[in-house]
């Protein structure tokens, strides 16, 4: 494993992104896309992380809750 920070998980996820479509459209479950890069050692986030980054790529800021107003 190299030293030094890692990539954000935006752009692990931005890496490998066309990718992870072209195999999502194949029919493959999030989740084993998820595991197909995280045992090639290509992405180093969470599940969790995996499925924000996945629905919200396309924000400049994907792990931010921001809640309707009332």
């Amino acid at each position: 494993m190299e030293n030094g920070p890692k990539p954000s998980c935006k752009s692990q996820y931005l890496a490998i992104h066309g990718e992870t479509q072209t195999l999502l459209k194949q029919g493959y479950t999030i989740k084993a896309v998820y595991d197909y890069f995280f045992k090639k050692g290509v992405i180093h986030m969470s599940y969790n992380s995996w499925t924000k980054i996945l629905k919200n790529y396309h924000k400049p800021f994907p792990f931010t809750q921001k809640k309707d107003a009332l």
